[in-house]
């Protein structure tokens, strides 16, 4: 087994996380409103604005 094969096996099982199900239902709006601003500040900046 190679080093990253470990570690995704030891990621995965030993030290797995459970999240609230509130955590789990605010991701993908937590993600989408940080893509949004991302992209905003992009545009601005390729714009010259701001």
């Amino acid at each position: 087994m190679t080093v990253a094969e470990v570690c995704r096996l030891l990621n995965g099982f030993v030290f797995a996380v459970t999240f609230p199900a509130a955590h789990t239902r605010n991701w993908p709006i937590w993600q989408r409103t940080i893509r949004a601003r991302a992209s905003q500040s992009y545009e601005q900046r390729q714009t010259g604005e701001g």
